[in-house]
C-alpha cells in the first residue's frame, strides 16, 4: 500500500465543498482503491476507466456507484433500515497517472421533491511508496 493525498471538490447549486484527506492507495487493474477517513467514518473509493464506487462505513452507511452505462442509486443504510435515491451519471472522465489519478464526473440525484445536480473533481496523488 502507498500513502496518498486526496482532494475532492464538489459543486452543487452554486455551492462549493472541498474535502482533503490522507489515505492509502493501491493500484488495481486499470484503476485504484483509495481508503481514507471522513468525519470518523471509513471511506473506500474504487475507481476504474468505466466506474467509481464510493462506500462509506459508519453509524450510517452510504454507497454510490457512478457509471455512464446505466442508472444506479445512492443507497443509505441505518441499522436495519435502508433507502435509495436514483442516480444518473452524465459525465465520467478518468485519467490514471504514474503518481495517482484524476476523476471528473457529473451526476444528478432524483429526489421526490426534485433533481439535484453535482459536479465532482477527485485528485489522488501518491506521496510515499511502500517498498
Amino acid at each position: 500500500m502507498n500513502t496518498c493525498s486526496l482532494e475532492i471538490v464538489t459543486y452543487t447549486e452554486g455551492t462549493r465543498g472541498r474535502t482533503r484527506a490522507s489515505g492509502t492507495y493501491r493500484g488495481q487493474g486499470d484503476g485504484a482503491v483509495v481508503r481514507y477517513l471522513q468525519d470518523g467514518d471509513e471511506v473506500a473509493l474504487t475507481v476504474s476507466e468505466t466506474e467509481c464506487v464510493m462506500q462509506r462505513r459508519g453509524a450510517v452507511e452510504l454507497t454510490m456507484r457512478f457509471t455512464l452505462s446505466s442508472e444506479t442509486a445512492l443507497v443509505l443504510t441505518d441499522g436495519g433500515s435502508s433507502g435509495s435515491v436514483p442516480l444518473r451519471t452524465s459525465r465520467y472522465s478518468f485519467e490514471r497517472r504514474g503518481d495517482g489519478f484524476r476523476l471528473a464526473l457529473c451526476y444528478s440525484l432524483r429526489y421526490p421533491a426534485g433533481i439535484q445536480r453535482y459536479s465532482v473533481k477527485i485528485n489522488a496523488e501518491i506521496i510515499s511508496e511502500e517498498k
